[in-house]
């Protein structure tokens, strides 16, 4: 599905001066997609944000989106959203902040775990020394140079 709403996304953009992809957002209930240069910016969708602040790209554009899967079968338990970010491997001059909302009652009594798909399977990223994790009011927290 990615790829479909990747290709919408681009012919909406078709006729558009490059430069002002950056303005263009393509979005539905469960897919938002734009660009962003290197004044970073803000996405948001169902409640999951992004954060890509000032000088975090070093290209003149680039693409990013988050696809909200519902339910993976692939994940025994799910208190919060799972989400598809990319394009995989995309990587940052500064750290990108991803939240987004779990629905766990009395949080400090959890036992956190942020799973990312890399490579054909799930990995524990707290285990990532290139990524922060945090969980605070109601929210995870993730911060990343890559994505």
């Amino acid at each position: 599905m990615v790829e479909k709403y990747l290709n919408d996304f681009h012919e909406r953009l078709k006729g558009i001066v490059e430069s002002d992809y950056v303005r263009q957002v393509y979005q539905n209930e469960t897919f938002t997609a734009r660009y962003f240069d290197d004044k970073g910016g803000y996405m948001e969708m169902a409640k999951v944000r992004m954060y890509i602040p000032p000088g975090a790209v070093n290209i003149p554009r680039q693409l990013v989106y988050m696809n909200l899967i519902s339910d993976d079968p692939h994940v025994a338990s799910n208190i919060s959203s799972v989400v598809d970010v990319g394009p995989s491997g995309t990587k940052f001059n500064k750290m990108i902040t991803l939240s987004y909302p779990h629905c766990a009652v009395n949080e400090s009594e959890w036992n956190f775990t942020t799973l990312m798909f890399d490579d054909c399977n799930w990995k524990n990223v707290d285990s990532n020394k290139r990524v922060d994790t945090f969980v605070r009011n109601g929210r995870v927290i993730i911060k990343s140079l890559t994505i």
